[in-house]
């Protein structure tokens, strides 16, 4: 599958990111865990990450592995109030994280639910 960015035109791209906050994050670290509250968007610009499902004490399944230009989280954002799975970085990366508020803000006045990045959250589900 494409990744998300690159399913953005240069203006949407734009848009996502001055409304971003960058962060630096090193290898192992945790971004969410199953059933925090989902109220992050990441994107990654470096780097690699691991989403998976706990299953038990030392026990996980890899639902998927993200790196340059996708994007991780948007199943909660669009489609929840929790996060289903858990987040970690796999390598040293650089993310950029939008809040709940944020992206339902760029939605709203960008043209609705028709808006491309409203789709993004659409095209991981329907895909």
């Amino acid at each position: 599958m494409e990744p998300l960015l690159e399913r953005l035109n240069k203006q949407e791209y734009d848009l996502l990111l001055a409304n971003s906050h960058q962060r630096k994050v090193q290898k192992g670290v945790p971004l969410f865990e199953e059933g925090d509250r989902a109220d992050k968007l990441f994107f990654i610009l470096k780097g690699e990450v691991r989403v998976y499902k706990k299953l038990g004490e030392n026990k996980d399944l890899t639902i998927f592995m993200r790196g340059l230009n996708d994007g991780f989280g948007e199943i909660g954002i669009f489609s929840g109030s929790r996060y289903s799975n858990t987040a970690e970085t796999q390598s040293s990366c650089l993310l950029c994280e939008i809040d709940r508020d944020t992206i339902e803000n760029i939605i709203t006045e960008n043209g609705g639910d028709g808006h491309p990045i409203y789709t993004l959250g659409g095209g991981v589900l329907g895909g």
